[in-house]
């Protein structure tokens, strides 16, 4: 994934700048990505000036610190999630217990328990439930013979060739945090292909979203999605149509990351925006900490 990431951002490092004197005021990776599709759509910097300041006014500057615990009161934590895993009925651990006979190895290094402990602010009993509901969602997705194979983007694990493919092209992928250290979990509707859809694109929603939440900002100050389709979205709309199973996935919690934001990004007079939004507000209006813009 981070090979890939790589290319995606110096692809788009050799696009069009937007004005020198904005430019020279940043050296972060990911605002030049953004501030590149804000050009190629048609907006000014003064614009995106004001959505970087409406982001500020909302979420500030402050940045969520790393849970820090005594060594013995991390480790009573990890003790109590293992008797309450034990604990939840059977049919609840049900993936869990067979990607654990599967897959023991991929189990302890894609759901460790200390992950969904920090998430769950060390509620034992929360976060055995969530490391449960993880692999159910990883097995609804991937199906009962690839969920406990590892998530690579080589043959042999459980992503389909259509959704490496679909990754490879950049449709999406992870950018480097912002000026607010979270995550950028980017989609370029512009790449896509007539496997944008159903279950192919959930895979990669899953894939995505596992990448950042091994990651430490990811982990600890969450991460903003940013939409774009830069081109004519009535040749995009065509091949891919929104039906909210991504943002149901995101919704679910079953990834232990929270997202903070997201953006749709389109020419001005796209209709796209339009279409996408009464759609997913029906999800904005359960999560009060989410803003759309």
């Amino acid at each position: 994934g981070e090979a890939i990431r790589q290319q995606e951002i110096e692809r788009r490092a050799t696009n069009g700048k937007m004005s020198a004197t904005r430019k020279g005021s940043s050296d972060n990776a990911s605002d030049d990505v953004i501030e590149d599709m804000f050009e190629s759509c048609g907006y000014t910097a003064a614009e995106l000036d004001a959505t970087i300041e409406g982001e500020r006014d909302v979420l500030g500057l402050q940045r969520e610190k790393p849970n820090s615990l005594p060594p013995i009161v991390f480790e009573r934590a990890l003790a109590g999630f293992a008797d309450a895993l034990a604990a939840l009925p059977k049919d609840r651990r049900t993936a869990y217990d067979e990607a654990l006979r599967k897959s023991p190895r991929v189990v302890q290094l894609e759901s460790p328990p200390e992950r969904f402990l920090r998430v769950s602010e060390f509620n034992f009993w929360t976060a055995a439930e969530r490391v449960c509901d993880y692999w159910l969602e990883r097995k609804r997705i991937f199906g009962s013979s690839r969920y406990h194979l590892p998530l690579k983007l080589t043959p042999g694990g459980a992503l389909s060739e259509e959704a490496m493919d679909l990754v490879h092209r950049g449709v999406a992928t992870i950018l480097p945090p912002d000026k607010f250290d979270r995550a950028v979990f980017y989609v370029d509707r512009e790449n896509a292909t007539d496997d944008w859809h159903g279950k192919t694109r959930l895979e990669i929603f899953f894939y995505i979203l596992q990448a950042i939440s091994e990651g430490e900002s990811g982990l600890r100050n969450g991460w903003i999605g940013v939409l774009a389709s830069p081109s004519d979205t009535k040749k995009v709309a065509a091949k891919t149509h929104p039906d909210g199973s991504p943002m149901k996935l995101v919704q679910s919690g079953a990834i232990p990351i929270k997202i903070k934001a997201l953006h749709l990004l389109a020419l001005k007079k796209s209709s796209f925006p339009q279409v996408c939004l009464n759609l997913w507000l029906t999800f904005a209006r359960s999560w009060n900490f989410l803003n759309f813009r």
